[in-house]
């Protein structure tokens, strides 16, 4: 202010005493761009002299940030003598509590003149809409994000149970969006909540018309935990044709696999347009004309493929995916699961022979979850051709569908008395009821049938007398010791030496003894030859160490004991065995180790299947008579093709044993094989001897199906290549071909047309 008052006398000194000369214009110009800067202006008094005003009711911008006096947010009040506000990251305040005050100290100021202290808080990359690891997997359904607030999708080194292929809680789903305890394709159980979500209870939410998944646009899965649509509406029920199909939203546009899904081009974006294909419905393509983009695990490369698209909408034992005789050109099978482009998702493959002219072949896809499967049909050998592709659902077995297909008021093994396994195609029952599902107390100990009685393993089990026989001893002595069951084909199973299935009644001859060691015992049923895995040494079982013994037959005798392993001597913690077992009933009892150190374990049993001398098509004694066809081999899992009886079998002796009107194999249903040494027929009837046609080709049973080599084959579905008396080849030059024109061939089925 004193600057301001000084003008009059520098102007008055400098025209009356100054030089006329550069330096005293520089003075007066200087002195003017001083005032120019204050931070307040003058008025005129009455008597001519000049009266500061205070810089925030001058009128003027004097701080240059485009606000004038009161409404300048440096203005206090209109007395206030300066304009200027300093930004929150250079005014020595923590605005935004985070303890971190200005710039560069505060991560929310960019600089010092930064008005805002406050940080950007990033979107977790688990909600942010973006493909961040590039598997092509956003959000909820990346396997790398278990809640919304993950900050990465980096996909874990194992895969969490809602995106490892396993229906971990046996409920018949697997893995996100199919199961109602996901919601999130990263999520660490499948658990379903004791109360459903908003995506799985049958009501409209959000009231908005759409109920749950996958009609709902705010339900990404079954498990997702609310209705509330997105703020943008994803692409599949947004009302619009996004890529031009002709087609809007789900469910009407096929590539989308439900409301939720954000691109109506489907995971194969502008790379493939897959044709849906539909059950038992043959279509042609031709690869010639295909793409280069991409290739299975098991072949494919620099070939032209083509991609098709198939749901599976209902629960279904196995997939079969075949390229038929029709074809022209060896292929590579391969399939994806809910993600065509990535190779991750790859769930099966096989590559057909490039030999010859002979082509076609099957890819089966056990037990798929429902969901989008794509299906590659790519190359051999550089080429394409012209393909016929066909794809059929085989139905579950009547014994594990949860079906009442009967009606006698049991579902499935172990409840019917009509199933053996969960595999029984049939759950008819037996004429006469077996011990475990008669309604009679056979073993007269007041417990009757299964699941009361504990010597029963299942409502078709012949007795009611427990095979890990009785307690000699303790508070249970002369009652029976119960067990459990291993399935075959489970993952693992988990118990507890803690639990009250546990008993104190079985040692094993490595470990075991004692009276504070409590053991569970499993009945497995191994269906053919196998290399066994049976380990408790995991993650699981460390906290009790166990002892792991294998029994045949006898679950109470040592002297059935095979193996025995309490990994003394060993570089693992807990029990593991390894053992090559024939097919039939074993015994894997969990021990523990040392006294009172009862606890949880996890068990496991990898199996590798050994293909016995009458299953591994080869003629291994040489007598020109191959597997079931061999006299010597009586069932499909002998494993000698050598032991030709003295007295020929009944399935070769030329009689009709049971007087069922067909005699010996290939003709007897209860023939599986040539030295099979009973004629009687199965409660279940073989698919190649039930009147049905399995394989939905138009051919029913032997000796009309070529998928039958005799009656009592259970499997119809034709093999590929077709067998020598179906494949429109003389094969033995005797100038007729095939069944039944060549005399040697027994049925379409007969894999020879030389004479036998």
């Amino acid at each position: 202010m004193r600057c301001k008052s000084l003008i009059p006398l520098l102007l008055t000194a400098c025209f009356i005493g100054c030089d006329d000369d550069d330096s005293s214009d520089d003075v007066i110009d200087a002195t003017l761009e001083d005032a120019s800067h204050s931070t307040a202006d003058s008025a005129t008094k009455t008597d001519g002299s000049m009266e500061q005003q205070p810089a925030c009711k001058d009128g003027k911008d004097n701080d240059g940030d485009g606000k004038i006096d009161m409404d300048d947010p440096g203005c206090e009040s209109p007395e206030d003598t300066d304009e200027y506000n300093p930004p929150q990251c250079n005014d020595g305040i923590d605005n935004d509590d985070d303890g971190l005050t200005d710039f560069p100290a505060d991560p929310g100021c960019g600089s010092v003149y930064d008005d805002s202290e406050y940080n950007t808080i990033p979107i977790p990359e688990c909600s942010d809409g973006i493909d961040n690891d590039r598997d092509g997997k956003i959000d909820d359904a990346d396997p790398g994000c278990s809640s919304a607030s993950d900050s990465s999708e980096q996909d874990p080194e194992e895969p969490p149970a809602c995106s490892d292929g396993q229906d971990n809680d046996g409920d018949g789903r697997i893995d996100f969006p199919s199961d109602p305890g996901c919601a999130y394709a990263g999520g660490d159980s499948e658990q379903n909540p004791d109360n459903p979500s908003e995506c799985n209870d049958g009501k409209d939410n959000d009231d908005d018309g759409k109920i749950d998944f996958p009609d709902d646009p705010g339900c990404s899965g079954r498990g997702s935990v609310s209705e509330k649509d997105p703020n943008q509406k994803p692409e599949c029920s947004d009302g619009e044709d996004n890529d031009g199909d002709g087609k809007t939203d789900y469910p009407e546009d096929e590539d989308c696999y439900a409301a939720s899904d954000n691109s109506e081009k489907g995971s194969c974006g502008d790379s493939y347009e897959p044709p849906v294909l539909q059950n038992d419905v043959a279509v042609t393509t031709d690869t010639s004309s295909g793409v280069f983009l991409s290739n299975g695990t098991c072949g494919g490369k620099g070939s032209p493929e083509r991609a098709f698209l198939y749901r599976v909408t209902r629960s279904i034992d196995h997939l079969l995916i075949s390229t038929t005789d029709k074809s022209n050109v060896h292929t590579t099978l391969y399939v994806r699961k809910g993600n065509c482009l990535s190779e991750e998702a790859e769930v099966g493959c096989d590559r057909e022979k490039d030999i010859g002219e002979t082509y076609g072949h099957t890819l089966i896809i056990d037990q798929p979850d429902i969901g989008e499967y794509f299906i590659f049909v790519d190359g051999v050998s550089g080429t394409g051709g012209n393909v016929e592709l066909l794809v059929h659902e085989v139905e579950r077995p009547q014994c594990s569908n949860g079906i009442d297909d009967d009606a006698n008021g049991f579902i499935d093994y172990p409840n019917d008395p009509g199933c053996n396994s969960p595999s029984d195609r049939f759950e008819t029952s037996p004429a006469e009821a077996p011990a475990c599902g008669d309604g009679i107390d056979n073993d007269e100990d007041n417990k009757t049938d299964y699941p009361d009685d504990v010597g029963c393993l299942s409502a078709s089990s012949l007795t009611e007398v427990s095979p890990c026989g009785v307690y000699k001893s303790g508070e249970h002595s002369g009652e029976e010791v119960p067990f459990k069951e291993y399935l075959f084909g489970e993952p693992y199973v988990m118990g507890n030496t803690r639990s009250s299935a546990a008993t104190n009644a079985l040692e094993g001859k490595c470990g075991g003894k004692g009276s504070n060691r409590y053991e569970i015992a499993y009945a497995y049923n191994n269906p053919f030859k196998a290399k066994l895995l049976i380990s408790t040494d995991h993650e699981e079982s460390q906290t009790s160490p166990k002892v792991l013994y294998l029994r045949s037959k006898d679950c109470s005798s040592q002297n059935a004991e095979l193996k025995c392993d309490d990994a003394t001597l060993s570089d693992h913690q807990n029990g593991k065995i390894v053992i090559t077992a024939d097919p039939g009933l074993y015994w894997i009892i969990v021990d523990d180790k040392e006294d009172g150190r009862h606890g949880a374990f996890k068990l496991t049993v990898e199996s590798t299947r050994v293909d016995p001398q009458c299953s591994d098509d080869i003629d291994n004694d040489e007598d020109g008579l191959v597997d079931a066809a061999d006299p010597g081999c009586s069932s499909a899992s002998d494993d000698k093709e050598s032991d030709d009886p003295e007295t020929a079998p009944q399935c070769s002796d030329r009689n009709d044993n049971d007087a069922d009107g067909k005699i010996d194999y290939p003709n007897d249903p209860g023939c599986e094989t040539r030295g099979d040494n009973s004629e009687r027929d199965p409660n279940n009837r073989p698919a190649c001897s039930d009147g049905i046609d399995n394989d939905n080709d138009g051919f029913i049973d032997y000796p009309d199906d070529p998928g039958c080599s005799s009656a009592g084959d259970n499997r119809e579905q034709d093999p590929v290549p077709p067998p020598e008396c179906n494949d429109g080849i003389d094969n033995d030059g005797d100038g007729k071909v095939d069944f039944p024109n060549d005399y040697d061939c027994l049925s379409l089925g007969d894999l020879s047309e030389s004479i036998q």
